[in-house]
Parts: structure tokens; sequence; C-alpha cells
């Protein structure tokens, strides 16, 4: 499973849609104690912020006891593993 974390509605509604096995969250929307909830049994975190990872901060960290590989994407096409 993905766990897909976007502040683009356009990216959630279209991977909720796909028939793929995603979970999807804006993380605009979300309190920082539901990431780990979130991420329990994903196989990878894709992380798209537009803004880039500046704009996710220190307020996002990651979560210590997750085992799924992050990957972080900016609005742009160069991706940025964290």
């Amino acid at each position: 499973m993905i766990l897909l974390l976007s502040t683009s509605d356009t990216d959630l509604i279209t991977a909720s849609a796909s028939g793929a096995e995603y979970r999807v969250a804006n993380p605009a929307r979300i309190l920082v104690d539901d990431l780990a909830g979130l991420a329990d049994g994903a196989d990878l975190v894709v992380i798209r912020i537009l803004g880039g990872v500046r704009a996710w901060g220190t307020v996002w960290p990651r979560p210590s006891r997750s085992t799924s590989r992050w990957w972080c994407c900016r609005g742009s096409s160069s991706p940025t593993l964290i």
C-alpha cells in the first residue's frame, strides 16, 4: 500500500480513483499525531508538498518508528529523498 500525502487535492483524487492500493491525506488537514497511524502498513510514503521540503519544515517530522520508505517530491520534476 502507498500512502500519498499531498497538498494537491487533484493528486489525492487521482490516486483514490486509480484503483491502486492508496491511502491518501492532505497534510494541511491532518494532525501530526495522525502521521504514524496513516503510515502504518505502508510500503512507501510519497509526500508531495507544493513548496518542497522547506514547506514541510520541522512541523512534520518523519515518524521514527515507521519502517516505510519515504519520498518527498517538490511541485517540480526533481524528487528529493528524505
